[in-house]
């Protein structure tokens, strides 16, 4: 599951940065559709971060009941297996 947020997060600054690199781009150019590249550019800079945080809130409501364990959660786990291990 980590290795799976690092590669969407990799992606979504990847694809903030193009965004930022089109808008600076559209607004320098003198061109009839520069306005429309430079508003697209910029409603697209807003809306992709809240839909991505969208579907992370969505992800968290939908597998809120997953059998993920936290890494102090497994340390713990296994304390505990380790000691009645012993006592046996």
């Amino acid at each position: 599951m980590k290795k799976v947020k690092q590669i969407v997060a990799i992606i979504a600054v990847v694809l903030l940065l193009s965004l930022y690199g089109l808008s600076f781009v559209s607004a320098l150019m003198a061109k009839p559709y520069a306005n429309g590249l430079f508003m697209a550019s910029l409603f697209s800079t807003i809306a992709v971060p809240v839909f991505i945080y969208g579907l992370l809130v969505v992800y968290k409501m939908v597998h809120r009941n997953d059998e993920d364990m936290s890494l102090r959660e497994l340390r713990k786990q296994n304390r505990e297996y380790t000691k009645s291990e012993k006592n046996k």
